[in-house]
């Protein structure tokens, strides 16, 4: 951190939350279960150093549920598993990052997820309010222990334009809790498409995309993304969720229209997450790809996002073609 600090680098510490192993053989209360044992692959079989040993040396007798991908979640309703997230978060604020951006601040969304069995969660409150709760237990808490520490979460693309994806990522919960959002906007995660009303302040046209088209329009994916999900925060739309409407001027032929008066719901900051990796599909069919691709995304979050932008590739390999020489 001191040599970052040294080369003048906003350093960031990626806090993945809830799909978390590190504590299942010591807190195993904390955690998602099920009935029965179900096969599924080995969850980061590199990582597994990170998972504490149990304390009697003996390990819960527990099926714990797994997504596709083998890995483990907390209950986000637990609150103990809050307060391990607190915890953790203010050791990496007294390290000296300068930002800490949460990752997986959600419920689970793939595997079996009918069969998960919750320690803590009713299964009648809101995903929605467990989360926005959670929020607020970090922000108000880290806030304390640090007031100029800046937080940051990352949610799914879908969420930007309204859509509730069943894993408690609404726009409305976040409220103040976070100085910058990351929304993950990739072009090819839009598996059902993209749908998009008519922007009446800007004079832009109703989208209504295909997958194929999603990928094939990356900056119209990027863009009007960013333009609805500020737009909600700042009061111009009544609702996140479909169907929603702009709040518009009433129209009058006999009397001046009056200007709405806008309620701001957020003053977080957009810094999207843009998709930096090669599609073969994408190529092969034509659409944009590779550097062209990280390009046109990083112009449309330039023209409309606040805060800036973020390029992910999971192999850390990344377009330099599509990067200005500073």
């Amino acid at each position: 951190l001191s040599e970052l600090h040294e080369k003048q680098i906003w350093a960031i510490a990626r806090i993945v939350v809830m799909s978390d192993s590190s504590e299942i053989n010591v807190h195993p209360e904390w955690y998602i279960t099920r009935k029965s044992y179900k096969a599924v692959p080995a969850a980061c079989s590199t990582k597994r150093y990170l998972v504490k040993p149990p304390p009697d040396g003996k390990k819960p007798n527990i099926v714990f549920w797994q997504d596709k991908a083998g890995r483990y979640w907390i209950d986000p309703a637990n609150k103990e598993g809050r307060n391990h997230i607190f915890e953790f978060s203010k050791k990496m604020i007294d390290l000296g990052f300068d930002e800490l951006q949460y990752d997986y601040i959600r419920f689970p969304s793939d595997g079996d997820i009918q069969n998960a069995i919750y320690p803590a969660w009713d299964g009648k409150t809101s995903k929605c309010t467990v989360m926005r709760d959670y929020f607020r237990f970090l922000a108000s808490n880290l806030k304390a222990h640090k007031p100029d520490i800046i937080l940051s979460a990352d949610l799914f693309g879908y969420a930007s334009i309204g859509l509730d994806t069943g894993i408690g990522q609404c726009v409305e919960s976040l409220e103040n809790n976070f100085d910058y959002v990351s929304f993950m906007v990739y072009p090819s995660h839009y598996y059902s498409g993209f749908l998009m009303p008519q922007d009446p302040y800007r004079n832009l046209p109703p989208l209504n995309y295909t997958v194929a088209q999603s990928r094939a329009h990356p900056d119209d994916i990027v863009g009007r993304s960013m333009l609805f999900a500020r737009d909600f925060f700042d009061g111009k739309i009544s609702t996140s969720t479909y169907p929603f409407s702009y709040i518009t001027a009433p129209v009058s032929t006999s009397t001046p229209p009056i200007e709405p008066v806008f309620v701001p719901r957020s003053k977080i900051r957009l810094r999207p997450w843009l998709e930096d990796f090669f599609h073969e599909a994408d190529a092969a069919a034509g659409r944009p790809a590779g550097a062209e691709k990280a390009r046109l995304e990083i112009d449309a979050a330039e023209k409309t996002a606040d805060g800036g932008w973020l390029l992910w590739n999971a192999g850390n390999v990344y377009s330099e073609d599509a990067l200005k020489k500073e």
